[in-house]
């Protein structure tokens, strides 16, 4: 997320806090979603875990599947406020559209990615599950980031620069 820090930061100081802890909290429930699993770096399964961390980890997984998506979805809204406010932005604005179809993409690629690592932890591969869903959450965050949220921002604040 650190393509648009720069832009992000030339928002109103309370709508910046609020976005900038959003992206660090969404960090560190990646950072913990990949820290969990001591097998995500390595090809061993669960077998080399004790019944306890296995528990511990099946446990959190789930939670982080609720979590992925009940916080995503705050923050997209949250996100799509704050460009509705911005000057000249409303809902038929081209770029704002586009934005908000690529957050109702990404929550579709999240249910689908979190479908997936459910039917691996319930075949018992757990430690295949949090190694998909931390790489390819991570992947889908910093793509939308690059793609979308960089672009929005930096061409939002060079409208403001002309006017």
């Amino acid at each position: 997320m650190a393509i648009h820090v720069e832009a992000v930061q030339n928002l109103n100081p309370e709508d910046f806090m609020q976005i900038n802890e959003e992206h660090v909290r969404l960090g560190d429930s990646l950072e913990l979603l990949c820290t969990t699993c001591h097998n995500l770096d390595n090809q061993l399964d669960c077998r080399s875990c004790s019944r306890e961390k296995l528990a511990t980890c099946q446990g959190r997984l789930i939670s982080f599947f609720y979590n992925v998506i009940n916080f995503s979805s705050a923050h997209f809204k949250h996100e799509e406020s704050i460009m509705l406010r911005q000057s000249g932005v409303t809902k038929d604005d081209e770029d704002f559209r586009r934005h908000q179809q690529a957050h109702s993409n990404m929550l579709n690629a999240l249910y689908e990615i979190i479908n997936e690592c459910d039917l691996l932890d319930s075949r018992g591969r757990t430690a295949e599950a949090y190694r998909n869903l931390c790489n390819r959450m991570s992947e889908k965050f910093k793509e939308h980031d690059r793609m979308f949220d960089g672009i929005y921002l930096k061409k939002r604040l060079a409208e403001a620069t002309i006017q």
